[in-house]
């Protein structure tokens, strides 16, 4: 049965054998797909050029290579062999149990629950032309469960039989390829997405009492992108085929749905056979798998609407007609081209429409040229790229993984750009930083390997335009940022492994910045830190493997100091600075000897606005050597400086502010004349008069494990 003709089959009894006969009549009434025109060549071809199931004129031959149309009378039923051979199962022909295969179509079937009738429930068939039978096995075909399988999404036109009373959800999900489809007087009902993403799905002939509408996702998504709803009775359709094309043909508008041949190498018409302009829909070269060239330079097509399937992975040479607006999602994604002329008056370039493209090398973009979508050349081989002025906003993964790509000229009117822009591009080195961008995403130059900032007035220097206000997670990692880096006022987040392995050698962070994310200065070069005591957060790793020297760190960090700062072996001078105090975490819990591990740390200064010291917070500190407690400090906790054997063992000097009021037990613990440099400790104390602890004396808090003939004692000292 041909289902884009207009007049539906005549079936006629020949003697023994039953013999489909399809024929197209212009204007003839009937549900029909496309109006064949005169010269036109019978039927909608599939792959390999074969005649799609149940067409007018089908050549595919049957096993042995025989016919179906040609036997004799008392031959064998179309699709067996000639008289003599083996039936399908084997049995000799005309014996009485013999009985002629079900018409499936290319569909599956399943008994109903109440045996009374069957239903689809899969598609394995050569797409093109599908036609579902009213009758298999003997029963009524009355539902239809599903399409599912690897070739229904070539299904380029669906007759659904009058016998069809249901469509289940997502039953033809995805059918990409599918151009129209007939709904049967019998149907009542089109269960959810049963159609969804049949982006070609443009004509419907509605014989059922189901109301459709225009760009409507209700019944199934099968109107979602209808041009034409019609009915056998009331209506015609505006499909028209030329050779291998179909088009839809319209006085306002034109649109290449479909191409069945398997030219390897075609030239697009250059009108529709009604003399208008189209757009290439979506998935037309579904059948194209082997397609080298595609030569539109003389067609007038105004978008290219996208390739889904993706399957143009042969294509190597491809010529744009001057009248392109769009090219859509997909459409040259995993092809072999290596240029590509983008023409003057191309507005837009849709997600991932060159991806993959690993052989492309130059895709000069146009002036007009307004929004480039997702990834729209990930994994190129593009050397350079010169964004127009109209672009505002670069799209995430726009050229993510170009690792041949060198420069990248940005417009002053940019203002966005988005996650992995340039991410994984290794040899990008020029690129400029126009003032006006207000946001970098995620990842945008991650693994730049060779970029070490933005050419600026023709030097090149890292910085960050005043207009951002957050620096992303992974933004300039793997960048090898070899200076200093003052982060704008105008920033209040750094993220997650922004600068990770960017080998900063300064950083200067502002009072407004609020939170530093897991690994955001991992492996860096630098030997200052300075924190300030405005900071809220600060994440995992956040400097770790640094090669610090000295620091600056808010009390309230120093509990979990090993967390953020990692090993950091080069450490020798520490500053605790901001209120609060030292070694208790966010519940007000001591954390036992948080410092315990830096051994390299031989000076510790405690800022006036600390105002205590927890319980073995400087426990474990090997080399510290020298301690000055500020003035807001009024008390010391139990094993400050020692606990379990892990003492202060070098402490030479200890200054105590006047501000001191209560000193806990034990606070040398672990002090060892036989490891110490000179053998003795000196304790200088500017203030008055200290609460001792009521548990033990004087002495025992001052002399444990300390020998008198060790310490001296100053007090009211100046230091």
């Amino acid at each position: 049965m041909n289902i884009f003709e207009r007049l539906f089959p005549i079936i006629m009894i020949l003697i023994l054998s039953l013999c489909l006969c399809v024929f197209a009549v212009c204007g003839g009434a009937g549900c029909g797909g496309y109006v064949k025109q005169p010269g036109d060549e019978p039927g909608i071809t599939g792959p390999g050029g074969q005649t799609a199931p149940g067409e007018e004129g089908s050549d595919i031959e049957e096993p042995g290579g025989e016919e179906p149309s040609g036997e004799e009378p008392g031959g064998e039923e179309p699709g067996g062999e000639e008289p003599g051979g083996e039936e399908p199962g084997g049995e000799e022909p005309g014996g009485e149990d013999d009985e002629p295969l079900p018409d499936d179509g290319g569909f599956e079937f399943t008994l109903t629950a109440d045996g009374k009738g069957y239903e689809v429930t899969g598609y394995g068939g050569a797409g093109g032309a599908a036609e579902i039978p009213a009758v298999y096995n003997g029963l009524p075909v009355r539902r239809i469960s599903g399409a599912g399988s690897t070739t229904a999404y070539k299904i380029v036109s669906l007759y659904i039989p009058d016998s069809v009373e249901t469509i289940d959800a997502d039953a033809f999900e995805f059918c990409y390829s599918l151009v129209w489809v007939r709904l049967p007087s019998s149907l009542t009902s089109i269960g959810m997405r049963a159609f969804y993403d049949s982006y070609n799905l443009i004509e419907i002939c509605n014989d059922s009492d189901i109301s459709l509408t225009f760009g409507s996702s209700s019944n199934g998504c099968v109107a979602k992108y209808a041009k034409n709803i019609y009915s056998s009775a009331g209506g015609g359709s505006k499909l028209v085929s030329d050779g291998d094309y179909i088009f839809y043909d319209d006085a306002e508008e034109g649109a290449l749905a479909a191409y069945t041949g398997t030219a390897k190498e075609i030239t697009l018409p250059q009108t529709t056979p009604g003399g208008n302009a189209y757009d290439v829909l979506m998935n037309v070269f579904c059948f194209s798998a082997g397609l080298t060239a595609i030569d539109m330079s003389a067609a007038t097509i105004y978008e290219l609407g996208g390739n889904t399937i993706g399957n143009l992975g042969s294509l190597t040479s491809v010529a744009l007609p001057k009248t392109l607006r769009s090219v859509g999602p997909s459409f040259f994604a995993g092809s072999r081209i290596a240029e590509i002329e983008l023409p003057e008056g191309l507005l837009s370039i849709g997600n991932s429409a060159f991806s993959g493209c690993s052989e492309l090398s130059e895709a000069a973009l146009p002036s007009s040229l307004t929004d480039i979508g997702i990834e729209a050349f990930k994994g190129t081989a593009i050397t350079e790229i010169s964004i127009p002025s109209g672009v505002s906003y670069l799209k995430n993964g726009l050229c993510e993984n170009c690792t041949a790509l060198a420069s990248a000229d940005l417009p002053e009117t940019l203002q966005r750009i988005g996650d992995r822009v340039f991410k994984g591009s290794e040899k990008l080195t020029e690129v400029n930083m126009p003032s006006g961008v207000t946001e970098i995403g995620a990842e945008a130059f991650y693994g730049c390997r060779s970029l070490k900032g933005f050419i600026s007035d023709g030097d090149i220097r890292f910085y960050l335009p005043e207009g951002v206000t957050a620096v992303s997670e992974g933004c300039f990692a793997y960048c090898p940022l070899e200076t200093s880096l003052t982060i704008p006022e105008t920033i209040s987040s750094v993220g997650d492994a922004a600068f990770r392995y960017t080998y900063l050698e300064g950083l200067t962070i502002p009072e407004t910045l609020r939170s530093i994310g897991a690994e955001a200065f991992e492996h860096s070069k630098l030997k200052t830190l300075t924190i300030p005591d405005s900071l809220g957060s600060l994440g995992e790793n956040a400097f770790a493997a640094g090669e610090f020297i000295s620091a600056s760190v808010p009390a309230k960090f120093i509990y979990n100091i090993g967390a953020w700062l990692g090993h950091a072996v080069n450490l020798q001078t520490l500053t605790i600075v901001g209120s609060g105090t030292v070694g208790l975490d966010p519940d007000g819990n001591a954390v036992s000897a948080p410092l315990g591990g830096y051994d390299g740390i031989e000076e510790v200064t405690i800022g006036d606005a600390v105002t205590g010291i927890a319980e073995a917070a400087f426990a474990g500190i090997m080399e510290l050597k020298t301690v000055t407690i500020g003035e807001g400090v009024e008390s010391i906790g139990d094993n400050a400086f020692g606990l379990d054997g892990n003492g202060c063992y070098m402490l030479e000097t200890v200054n105590i502010g006047s501000g001191v009021r209560s000193i806990g037990k034990r606070i040398f613990e672990g002090w060892n004349t036989a490891q110490h440099a000179t053998g003795r400790l000196t304790v200088n104390y500017a203030g008055g008069r200290i609460f001792w602890n009521e548990e033990v004396t004087k002495a025992a808090n001052w002399y444990y494990d300390v020998p008198s003939n060790r310490l001296t004692m100053n007090y009211n000292a100046a230091f």
